[in-house]
């Protein structure tokens, strides 16, 4: 019973944990936003295979991953230098890119499959 009760607990602290990056985090609203609008436009106008759906899902997912790592690296690291510092920014910045990185790879994934469709 100790056992469900601490997965239960999980799932409500990852709960907690995305509505607080909901919250929190415009980035991570207006990718979730963006996400869903090319998977909806990709579902609805191109006859997407099971394998192009996974890639949009999986880059997408990817993505909001990417972006709840940074936000949490950021809550963290304001909490400890609320004045800032250098070596602060340079964290900052590096979980950023990671995001961006996720990002570029979405991107090459639509780019692809719609190239795919179009021509």
């Amino acid at each position: 019973m100790f056992y469900v009760k601490k997965v239960f607990r999980s799932f409500r602290n990852a709960a907690t944990g995305l509505r607080e990056a909901y919250k929190r985090d415009l980035s991570f609203r207006m990718e979730i936003a963006a996400g869903f609008f090319f998977i909806l436009i990709g579902i609805t106008f191109w006859p997407l295979d099971n394998f192009e759906l996974a890639l949009f899902i999986l880059s997408y997912v990817l993505v909001l991953m990417g972006e709840l790592i940074n936000t949490s690296i950021e809550e963290a690291l304001e909490h400890l230098h609320p004045h800032g510092h250098e070596r602060i920014g340079i964290s900052k910045d590096i979980a950023s890119a990671a995001v961006f990185i996720a990002v570029l790879f979405a991107v090459f994934s639509v780019v692809l499959v719609a190239y795919r469709h179009l021509v």
